[in-house]
């Protein structure tokens, strides 16, 4: 799990996408063209939305069989 980056501002975008994950249940899978599916739904957010979220440590991407996950991590 990575560290939240404190004195990071996240954009309107990424705001979003967490509130979307947030929604569905705060964890989805990673479906071809790097969109996330949650509670059945895909999310209308690009892959360089959900890398960033990852990176600024809001979320965490992490293996499960042989599917890529994100979930949240803050609240």
């Amino acid at each position: 799990m990575s560290a939240i980056r404190t004195g990071v501002e996240i954009t309107d975008a990424q705001r979003d996408a967490l509130d979307w994950l947030r929604k569905h249940n705060g964890d989805g899978v990673f479906m071809r063209g790097n969109v996330v599916m949650a509670a059945g739904e895909i999310g209308p957010f690009q892959w360089k939305t959900w890398k960033s979220l990852i990176e600024n440590g809001r979320c965490e991407a992490y293996q499960m069989g042989k599917g890529r996950r994100i979930r949240v991590v803050v609240s």
